[in-house]
């Protein structure tokens, strides 16, 4: 995942564009970004289904990857969060 060259602030991983650096192990997030992808490509409107959505992503992590896990979808927001070690993950799937 990193090389010896100079690591850019964001990186193409796996179909999403993720912040970087990130110490996240790589199967958690594969499977975040399948997982997104995946609950993206059954919605009809993002914007109306947005809640159920999410919910959903937060319950697939939390059953495929122990709980607890929270998930923010959107644009322009903001956030100051106490997180686990190698537990958070902040990517863009097309334009989410």
């Amino acid at each position: 995942k990193m090389g010896s060259e100079e690591l850019k602030e964001w990186q193409m991983m796996w179909g999403a564009k993720v912040k970087t650096p990130i110490d996240v192990p790589d199967d958690i997030l594969k499977g975040a970004i399948k997982t997104v992808i995946e609950e993206l490509s059954t919605c009809g409107d993002f914007e109306t289904q947005r809640d159920d959505i999410v919910k959903k992503i937060k319950l697939r992590m939390d059953e495929t990857f122990t709980p607890t896990w929270h998930v923010v979808m959107g644009k322009n927001f903001g956030s100051l969060v106490t997180h686990e070690v190698r537990r958070f993950l902040y990517f863009y799937y097309k334009d989410k």
